[in-house]
């Protein structure tokens, strides 16, 4: 039964940490978040947010209004991997 318990504690543990560290980007007035089933493309993304302030192979960076800087990783397909906050100077 503790080991049952116990279990069930990590898999919650899992589920709320999981939605908690999705990154996420608002452009246009769509919400792009890094764990979305069906993942934007680099292309999609520079549609909508337009040009970044800095990009490097398959790394995009832009600024938020609140001067925080959003790092969009892409994997080899071209497909959003992950988003990440920086925080501004």
């Amino acid at each position: 039964m503790k080991t049952r318990s116990g279990f069930i504690a990590f898999l919650l543990l899992a589920i709320c940490t999981g939605s908690v560290t999705a990154g996420s980007i608002r452009c246009q007035g769509e919400l792009i978040l890094d764990d979305q089933m069906k993942p934007f493309t680099e292309a999609q993304v520079r549609k909508k947010c337009g040009k970044p302030v800095a990009e490097e192979f398959r790394v995009l960076t832009y600024k938020t209004e609140a001067n925080v800087s959003k790092v969009l990783r892409f994997n080899d397909a071209g497909e959003l991997e992950s988003i990440t906050e920086e925080a501004g100077e």
